[in-house]
């Protein structure tokens, strides 16, 4: 049972725009991660690993090392994640990847700037909101058809 009450139009029209606005900035995340020389996420890493980081320098060499195992499972988590919360499909767990990948992204400092780490931190919080106290994808979502299916229990938890 979600907290936030939705009997009420505007509360349907509030989570269908927190979920297509985050929807369409991880969309963006990934066509600009895609772009030349892999959004240069190698020399991200490399930056990054030069600072000084809370994680041991084992790790950071790793990382350095491994940039582009490091650079696919975010870019599937943005993928992922984009494709959930823009079509509703299973849209708790796209708002769970979302906020997995944008505390993450927020906490490594993957971002190009400033701005790059306000942005994933404030989608991150405003999808934790989705994902703890509604069910996004019931509202104009692909889950609004599956949630009246007899699927699987797994399956019921994520629509």
């Amino acid at each position: 049972m979600p907290i936030i009450s939705t009997k009420y139009q505007i509360n349907i029209r509030l989570v269908l725009t927190i979920r297509l606005i985050s929807g369409l900035v991880w969309f963006g995340t990934v066509i600009r991660r895609l772009g030349s020389n892999y959004g240069n996420f190698e020399e991200r890493i490399a930056t990054m690993s030069e600072g000084t980081t809370i994680f041991p320098e084992l790790f950071m060499n790793l990382a350095v090392d491994n940039w582009f195992i490091i650079y696919l499972i975010v870019i599937t988590l943005e993928i992922l994640s984009s494709i959930s919360l823009l079509t509703g499909t299973l849209a708790r767990a796209g708002a769970l990847f979302s906020t997995l990948n944008g505390f993450g992204i927020g906490m490594a400092g993957l971002g190009l700037g400033l701005i790059d780490l306000i942005i994933p931190w404030s989608v991150a919080l405003l999808t934790l909101v989705l994902f703890l106290f509604t069910h996004p994808g019931r509202f104009k979502g692909v889950d609004s058809i599956l949630h009246e299916k007899n699927l699987p229990r797994i399956l019921q938890i994520w629509t």
